[in-house]
């Protein structure tokens, strides 16, 4: 199981879909999916695993910690 630490200390799950971008196109993109509470939630995109990982940490974190401030 991957997983990564959030901002305020919690261990976050996640995985890695290759995913269509939308119905008019067949170009794929991995997509982070995180499961903090439960559920997955698409958190992150990119042409690699370690850009969307990135991505979804840094969309995490800044919902978990900076958006409540």
């Amino acid at each position: 199981m991957n997983t990564f630490v959030d901002c305020g200390g919690q261990v976050i799950k996640y995985e890695f879909r290759y995913e269509t971008l939308n119905e008019d196109t067949d170009e794929k993109e991995f997509t982070c999916y995180i499961k903090p509470h439960g559920e997955w939630h698409p958190m992150g995109g990119g042409k690699t695993k370690e850009t969307a990982l990135k991505q979804a940490v840094k969309e995490w974190n800044y919902w978990e910690c900076e958006s409540r401030i």
